[in-house]
C-alpha cells in the first residue's frame, strides 16, 4: 500500500476508479489523520460519483474506532441501532438508516456486482470511402440479456422496458414490455436481434495523407526508392466517448516500414500490418499515427497503392440499432413490519415505526411506500415516501440493512392497526456497447500522370467519323483534353498534336486554351504552329492561382483543322497526340501521355440528279370534256433531296379538287393567283436516292376561253 501522502493524492485524482481505490486503502491505515480525516468527510459529502461517497463513508466508519495519530484507543466506538427513544411529536417522521457493524463489511462485498444485470450488446458492419460515403453493409446483429448474477436468491417479477425496438427483427417474442417473470441464480433470459445498418449513427472522422520529406505528395518517377509518410488521423466526431479503438493498416507489399510514432495510443507493427490502439478518445479529440516508410515501383506498376484500413470502436452511450434501454424491474427477498408503541405519559399516542430490512443478497431500491390507518383500503393516510424524488443513496437499501421511518399516531381505543403499500426493486446494472467496424478500401497513389484524349465534334457532339464532300473545304473543329491523373502537382506541361496530310493547320485565333471554366490568355502559354504540327507549351503552373496540375485538373484546347478540297481517302486517317509533364526540381524525370485517334472521313461524291415530268391527258370525266394532268419527279442523284412540283391551271379551266392523288403523301401549298390561272404547289420531302415521286389531278373546261395548249406549260419544277 502507497503511503499516507500519496493516498491523499490519488484519492483527489480525477479517475473515479483511481479515487475510489485509494478512499478504500486510506480506511485501511492504522490510526486517524486530521488530514485524511478531513478529506475523506469531504469526499463524503460532496464527491460526484456514489461509489466514492459510500467508499468514503466506509472509510470513515473503519477509521472512528482507530487511535487518533499519537494516541492510544481508549474504547471501542458501538453503533446504537436502538429506536425505543422518541422525541417525535404528532404528525412528524424522521428517517433512521442502521446497519449491524459485524454486517456491514460482507454486506458490501455481497452487493458488489450482485443484482440484475442488463446486456445490450450490437456489432454493425459497414465499408465507406474516404469521402464518407457507403459502399456495401453486412447483416447487423445485436443481443439482448436480463441476467440474475446472484449466487444464492431468485429474483421474481422481473420486466424489461425497451424503447425504439420496431425496426429490429427477433424470432423471439420481444416487445417494448417484456415479462420475464422468475430468474433463478445464474439465470438469465437472452434475445438475438438483427438490424438494418445503412450509415453508422456515430461516425468517426478517418483522413489519410501522404507526405514526403518536402510537404507534398510522393514522387515515385524513375523507379527509385522513396521515402515518405503515411499519416492517419482518427477523430471522435460522436456525441460521446468511444472505447476501444482500433486502427488496422495493411501496407503494400513494395513497401517497407522503418519507423513509426503516435499522438496518443500504442502501436504494434509488423511487415504486413500496423495496429493503432487507443483506449478512448473524448467527443471531438483526434489521434494521429505516422508511419515512415520507403517504396519503389517496377515499370509495370502503375501507381502504389495503399493497403485497406479497419476501424473497430466501442460506444457505450449510444446504440446504431436505435434501442434505447426503459428500465428493469424485479423483487427477492425483504422483510417489513410496523411497531406501534404507546405513550406512557400519553395513553392516547403511540410511537409508531415501520422497518423494512434487506433479506437478500442484493442491493434494493426503496421506491415508494404508504401507510394507512386500518387496511390499505382506507382512505387516511398516515405516512408516505416517495423514493423516486430523492437521491440514490437516500433510496438505497444494502444486503443486511434495516431501514426506520418512525411516526406518531393518535388512537382513542386499543390498539392500532396499519395497512402498508410498498414498491421496492433489485438494483440492476446496464452493459450496453454498440461495436462498430467499418473497412475503408485501399487507395492508389497516383504519382507524377497526367492523360490526353482528343475528338471531333459535330455540332457540339464528339464523333469519330466525318462526311465530308469532295473538292470542298470542310471545317473540322477538334478537341484536345488533357487531364491530371496524379497526385503530384505537375509544374510544366507540353502538348504536341498531329496535323494529318490533306489538312490545314488552324490559325493563331482559332485556337482556344481553357483551364476549367476559364479560357486563358494568349501570353499564359506559348503557341506554336507549322504544316504537320500544333504545339502548346505551359511553364511554371506552380505560381499560377491554380497551380500545378493534379489529380481532377483539366486543360482544353480548341481548334478548326481544315480538310482541303479531298478528292477520295483510301484509309482512315491516324493522327499522334502526345503530353508530357514534368517538375522543375526534377525536369528530366517527365511523364508521358500518347493518344493515337483513328478519325473515319468518307469523302462524298455529292452530285444533284433529279428529272421533273408532265403528262397531259384528255379523258371524259362524268360526260364532259377533260384532262387528267400527271407530275412526275426522279432522283437520280446521291443525296436526299426535297422536291417541289408546281403547276398552273390556266384561265378558262376548273381545278377538279377531290381527283388529286399523290405517291407518296404529299404537303400541300396554299393556291396561288396568277395573271394566267392559279397555281397549285406541291412539296415532297425526304425524296432518297433512286426514288421517285408524283402527283396527278383533274382539269375540266369551263368557259369558252380554255386554251389546251396553255396546259402543257410546267410552272415549277
Amino acid at each position: 500500500m502507497a503511503d499516507v501522502a500519496e493516498l491523499l493524492e490519488l484519492a483527489q485524482d480525477g479517475n473515479k476508479k483511481t479515487r475510489q481505490n485509494a478512499v478504500k486503502d486510506l480506511g485501511k491505515l492504522d490510526a486517524q489523520y486530521e488530514s485524511v480525516m478531513s478529506l475523506l468527510q469531504d469526499l463524503s459529502a460532496n464527491d460526484s460519483e456514489k461509489g466514492v461517497r459510500k467508499e468514503a463513508d466506509k472509510s470513515l466508519k473503519s477509521l472512528s474506532g482507530k487511535p487518533v495519530e499519537g494516541a492510544t484507543l481508549s474504547k471501542e466506538v458501538e453503533i446504537d441501532d436502538s429506536a425505543d427513544e422518541y422525541s417525535l411529536k404528532e404528525g412528524e417522521y424522521d428517517v433512521d438508516s442502521s446497519m449491524d457493524k459485524r454486517l456491514e463489511d460482507q454486506a458490501e462485498m455481497a452487493a458488489e456486482g450482485k443484482g440484475l444485470m442488463v446486456v445490450l450488446k450490437e456489432q454493425s458492419f459497414v465499408s465507406m470511402n474516404y469521402q464518407g460515403e457507403v459502399l456495401s453493409t453486412k447483416q447487423s446483429k445485436g443481443l439482448i440479456s436480463v441476467v440474475n448474477t446472484g449466487t444464492n436468491d431468485r429474483i421474481t417479477g422481473v420486466d424489461l422496458i425497451l424503447e425504439n425496438i420496431s425496426d429490429i427483427k427477433s424470432e423471439s417474442a420481444l416487445a417494448e414490455k417484456t415479462n420475464i417473470g422468475l430468474l433463478k441464480p445464474g439465470m438469465d433470459n437472452a434475445w438475438n436481434f438483427d438490424y438494418e445498418f445503412e450509415k453508422p449513427v456515430t461516425t468517426i472522422k478517418v483522413e489519410q495523407s501522404y507526405v514526403d520529406g518536402e510537404g507534398t505528395s510522393p514522387n515515385f518517377a524513375g523507379g527509385e526508392e522513396t521515402n515518405f509518410e503515411a499519416k492517419i488521423e482518427i477523430t471522435n466526431t460522436t456525441d460521446s466517448t468511444i472505447y476501444n479503438v482500433k486502427a488496422v493498416k495493411s501496407l503494400n507489399e513494395l513497401a517497407s516500414l522503418s519507423g513509426s510514432d503516435s499522438t496518443k495510443g500504442s502501436i504494434n507493427a509488423s511487415s504486413e500490418n500496423v495496429e493503432f490502439n487507443i483506449d478512448e478518445l473524448e467527443v471531438g479529440e483526434s489521434a494521429t499515427l505516422t508511419l515512415n516508410l520507403a517504396a519503389s515501383l517496377p515499370e509495370d506498376v502503375p501507381a502504389y497503392k495503399a493497403g485497406k484500413l479497419k476501424l473497430f470502436y466501442e460506444n457505450r452511450d449510444a446504440l446504431s440499432s436505435g434501442i434505447k434501454f426503459g428500465s428493469v424491474d424485479g423483487v427477492s427477498t425483504i422483510k417489513q413490519r410496523v411497531k406501534r408503541k404507546q405513550r406512557e405519559t400519553e395513553p392516547g399516542f403511540y410511537d409508531c415505526q415501520i422497518v423494512f430490512q434487506n433479506l437478500s443478497e442484493f442491493v434494493y431500491d426503496l421506491n415508494k411506500f404508504e401507510v394507512f390507518a386500518g387496511d390499505i383500503e382506507s382512505s387516511e393516510l398516515v405516512l408516505s415516501w416517495d423514493g423516486t424524488s430523492v437521491s440514490e443513496d437516500e433510496r438505497e437499501i444494502v444486503p443486511g440493512e434495516s431501514v426506520d421511518y418512525k411516526f406518531v399516531f393518535e388512537f382513542a381505543e386499543g390498539v392500532p392497526s396499519f395497512g402498508e403499500h410498498v414498491e421496492f426493486s433489485v438494483q440492476h446494472e446496464l452493459k450496453q456497447v454498440s461495436i462498430t467496424e467499418i473497412v475503408l478500401p485501399s487507395e492508389e497513389l497516383k504519382f507524377m500522370a497526367l492523360g490526353i484524349s482528343k475528338s471531333f465534334m459535330i455540332e457540339g457532339s464528339k464523333v469519330n467519323k466525318f462526311e465530308i464532300p469532295s473538292y470542298v473545304e470542310t471545317e473540322i473543329p477538334t478537341l484536345l483534353t488533357v487531364k491530371g491523373i496524379g497526385s503530384y502537382p505537375l509544374e510544366g506541361i507540353s502538348v504536341m498534336d498531329e496535323i494529318a496530310p490533306g489538312f490545314m493547320a488552324p490559325t493563331e485565333d482559332q485556337v482556344v486554351v481553357s483551364r476549367g471554366e476559364e479560357d486563358l490568355s494568349s501570353s499564359d502559354y506559348n503557341l506554336s504552329i507549322s504544316d504537320s504540327e500544333l504545339r502548346i507549351d505551359l511553364e511554371h503552373l506552380e505560381d499560377t492561382p491554380a497551380g500545378g496540375l493534379k489529380e481532377g485538373d483539366e486543360f482544353v484546347i480548341k481548334y478548326v483543322q481544315v480538310a482541303n478540297k479531298l478528292e477520295a481517302l483510301e484509309e482512315n486517317i491516324v493522327t499522334k497526340s502526345e503530353a508530357e509533364g514534368f517538375i522543375y526540381s526534377a525536369p528530366d524525370a517527365k511523364v508521358r501521355a500518347i493518344a493515337e485517334d483513328d478519325l473515319e472521313l468518307v469523302v462524298l461524291h455529292e452530285r444533284d440528279d433529279l428529272d421533273i415530268g408532265k403528262v397531259v391527258e384528255s379523258i371524259d370525266h362524268d360526260g364532259a370534256d377533260g384532262y387528267r394532268i400527271r407530275l412526275e419527279a426522279e432522283n437520280f442523284g446521291s443525296s436526299t433531296v426535297s422536291v417541289f412540283l408546281e403547276d398552273l391551271v390556266p384561265n378558262g379551266f376548273r381545278f377538279v379538287e377531290e381527283s388529286l392523288e399523290t405517291q407518296p403523301e404529299a404537303e400541300r401549298m396554299d393556291p396561288k393567283s396568277h395573271g394566267d390561272g392559279t397555281i397549285y404547289g406541291l412539296k415532297f420531302n425526304d425524296v432518297a436516292p433512286d426514288s421517285n415521286v408524283s402527283a396527278s389531278f383533274i382539269v375540266m373546261e369551263e368557259d369558252s376561253t380554255a386554251d389546251p395548249r396553255k396546259l402543257q406549260a410546267v410552272f415549277r419544277g
